[in-house]
């Protein structure tokens, strides 16, 4: 049962850590959580330091039923005996990192059935009036994506050599088997992907589901499945997904994100 933070993403350096967004949002348990973590702050070491800082760990959970952002991401402040629990969602991963960190944290998740966390840093600030226990600066530090793919990609490999993970998607032509499935609502959501075979039959790259074609890749006409079809080529049939639409498969593989994403 995933309950715990299994693995940790990445670590970067705490002037390229990302803010934690929305915490007013969940305004009752962010001002808990900020309670409970300032007993485990430190002061500055240097004189007349206003600042307090704890190290913490930080859940980094997908919400894929999300209806401003299929690709969220919430932070969860784990228990103090590291369970994770869904109800103390603090706040958000910023909405530029989510397209290239959910689908590999989806896939680490899967993989080693635990959640995936993150280092993370509180911070608080003291006035006149005393520290501001209840108001933590919440700042999440995330490798650039780059170091998260090479990292994933290392552990996935030996946990799941024979799959592809679901990290892009390109679009490939429909057959009647795919429409068949997509007015049965198989396949239509990021909650609900296919589950495929990638497989060269007659010299075409194809994608199959229970022996039958769901898409036909080489038939599209398009260069985006060289590197699916050389992993197949030389490895031979590998397990994916596919996402269903009424008018094309979107074919989900390894490939890099789309030049222009946020790399922080």
């Amino acid at each position: 049962m995933i309950d715990t933070v299994s693995m940790l993403l990445p670590d970067c350096e705490t002037r390229y850590a990302s803010g934690v967004l929305g915490t007013d949002y969940f305004s009752k348990r962010y001002r808990a959580e900020s309670r409970r973590l300032f007993k485990v702050s430190v002061e500055g070491t240097k004189d007349g330091d206003r600042v307090r800082t704890a190290e913490v760990v930080l859940a980094v959970v997908p919400v894929l039923d999300n209806d401003y952002n299929e690709q969220a991401l919430a932070v969860v402040v784990p228990d103090a005996d590291g369970v994770v629990r869904l109800e103390n969602q603090v706040g958000w991963i910023p909405n530029g990192r989510c397209s290239t960190l959910q689908p590999r944290v989806v896939s680490l998740m899967r993989a080693t059935n635990g959640y995936v966390g993150a280092r993370g840093t509180a911070s608080y600030w003291r006035g006149e009036q005393g520290w501001d226990k209840s108001n933590a600066n919440l700042r999440i530090r995330i490798a650039q994506w780059e170091g998260v793919h090479k990292a994933a990609l290392g552990i996935l490999r030996v946990i799941e050599p024979d799959v592809e993970q679901p990290w892009t998607g390109h679009y490939a032509p429909l057959t009647d088997l795919a429409r068949r499935l997509y007015e049965q609502g198989h396949g239509r959501s990021e909650a609900d992907l296919l589950r495929v075979r990638y497989e060269i039959r007659d010299d075409d790259l194809v994608a199959t589901a229970n022996g039958e074609v769901v898409t036909n890749m080489t038939q599209g006409g398009r260069d985006f499945f060289d590197p699916l079809r050389a992993r197949v080529e030389a490895q031979g049939a590998v397990r994916g997904w596919v996402r269903l639409y009424k008018g094309a498969v979107e074919v989900r593989s390894e490939d890099r994100p789309p030049l222009g994403e946020s790399a922080l």
